[in-house]
């Protein structure tokens, strides 16, 4: 696996970790769901952009400046899909630690 693919997938993953975890941290029991809804919109728009300079990081340094649509389309895949494991790791861990 491309460390590019790796790195942006691990970066996008433990941002959406952050999304999960950093709004109880900053606000605490006092969440306010106006400031919760622009803190989702901004990850969401975020995440899209480090897709986005992860595929053109590799059409440039790794594939030689071109890339079909479908290898464009197999590394955004992987990079999305390397992010929806850890995050699907972490919400597993963390609802199987608030059952016990």
């Amino acid at each position: 696996m491309n460390s590019r693919i790796s790195k942006f997938g691990l970066g996008i993953g433990l941002m959406l970790v952050f999304t999960m975890i950093g709004p109880i941290i900053i606000w605490g029991a006092e969440l306010n769901f106006t400031l919760a809804e622009i803190f989702g919109w901004a990850t969401i728009f975020f995440s899209m952009i480090f897709l986005f300079i992860g595929m053109k990081g590799y059409r440039d340094d790794d594939a030689g400046g071109t890339i079909s649509f479908g290898g464009a389309l197999k590394v955004g895949m992987l990079i999305a899909l390397i992010a929806a494991v850890i995050i699907g790791l972490f919400t597993t861990l963390l609802l199987s630690s608030g059952e016990g």
